[in-house]
């Protein structure tokens, strides 16, 4: 569990929890990740759970490490307090790191040094590790680097008001971020982008797990 400010945030029977002192626990990820505890299937005796509020950052780190086999794995959400919604819940969005990085702890480090204060992870490899918002790879250890890959998805988006009418997709017009000419902020890399169709919102969500069979699909280009 964390508290952060008047807020204490803990891993529950059905998921990720937000309370105040006193206060009613409320589970914010039963509505965006309602199949969360089932997919995950945590147990004390076999997974290393840990939350880690990251002050540099703004959020809180959750790592669910499964500890006790032969390739250790681990599932991690990051919770973005600078993304709340009308009830205050913050943005929950998933990440997954390499084996050798599987994070058994985790400790925010209060340098004297502005630049040295950093979330610390401590990896299954025995080494300490931070995030670089600037690094286009994971650190693997001896396996090396492993490039970072990311997604969203947009949707499902109904074309038309009338469910009884049909739309036209027209035209993409796609923007990247990234720093302007000369500055210090890193353009974005290439971008690969899918478009799905269908009648109804479960086909398309059918057909985004998947993955394949998009009705158009490209690469934007960008500067990174």
């Amino acid at each position: 569990m964390r508290c952060v400010k008047e807020n204490l945030y803990f891993w529950g029977a059905n998921g990720i929890y937000r309370t105040t002192i006193p206060g009613r626990p409320i589970c914010i990820s039963e509505i965006r990740l309602p199949k969360l505890i089932k997919d995950e299937d945590t147990d004390r005796s076999t997974h290393r759970i840990a939350f880690a509020y990251d002050r540099r950052r703004k959020g809180i780190l959750i790592t669910l490490t499964r500890k006790g086999v032969v390739t250790i794995t681990n599932s991690n959400y990051w919770l973005d307090l600078r993304a709340v919604d009308e009830a205050a819940n913050p943005a929950i969005f998933p990440e997954s790191y390499p084996s050798e990085v599987s994070a058994f702890s985790a400790f925010f480090y209060e340098a004297t040094s502005p630049s040295y204060r950093r979330l610390m992870l401590g990896g299954q490899d025995g080494y300490l590790r931070f995030f670089d918002d600037d690094a286009k790879n994971d650190d693997a250890g001896a396996s090396g680097d492993v490039l970072i890959d990311s997604y969203v998805t947009f949707g499902p988006i109904a074309m038309a008001e009338d469910l009884r009418s049909t739309g036209k997709l027209t035209g993409l017009n796609c923007i990247t971020a990234g720093g302007g000419i000369g500055g210090s902020q890193s353009d974005s890399d290439d971008i690969t982008y899918k478009i799905f169709v269908a009648k109804s919102a479960e086909e398309i969500l059918e057909k985004l797990y998947v993955g394949t069979n998009p009705a158009i699909g490209g690469t934007i280009k960008a500067p990174g």
